[in-house]
């Protein structure tokens, strides 16, 4: 009998929980030694989200001590922050976008040069790169090879 993918998610998010192999095998119904078995091959994180779960509680215990005005402004701070990233993300995506369709269609090597470092500065500005490429690396990189990088870049931002 095969099992489903719906139950293997539901397995792997149990296991990376930290849930025994027992009480994962008893909430997707398979076997433990097949849970074991799939999760050594596939390299499954163990406990892996259990310091979020840990720090969601927390701020939950936390968020219980606030009278209601703060936490409405609490509430007000988030959900502002979190809008914040959304625009930054579809601001980076469109622009790891249009990069991309730059390079396709770069004539002069000025123009290279200029997407090359409008890409490295929205990677620093939303932190996916700690710092500036050495400019060597930009003198070395070939079309090619930096087409390729907005690619891998652009599959991160996804």
């Amino acid at each position: 009998m095969t099992i489903g993918r719906d139950k293997w998610v539901k397995a792997k998010a149990m296991f990376e929980a930290g849930l025994s192999l027992s009480e994962i095998s008893a909430g997707v119904d398979i076997e433990r030694t097949t849970i074991s078995k799939k999760s050594k091959k596939e390299e499954w994180t163990k406990s892996i989200n259990q310091r979020l779960i840990i720090d969601e509680i927390r701020i939950l215990q936390e968020k219980s001590t606030l009278n209601e005005q703060q936490l409405e402004v609490h509430n007000f701070q988030v959900e502002f922050k979190m809008n914040l990233l959304k625009d930054v993300e579809i601001f980076t995506n469109s622009a790891i976008a249009k990069a991309q369709e730059l390079v396709k269609n770069v004539v002069v090597a000025g123009d290279l040069k200029q997407c090359i470092e409008a890409v490295d500065r929205i990677t620093i500005m939303t932190k996916l790169n700690p710092r500036h490429a050495a400019p060597e690396v930009i003198k070395q990189g070939s079309q090619a090879q930096i087409a390729s990088a907005l690619e891998r870049l652009s599959d991160k931002l996804r």
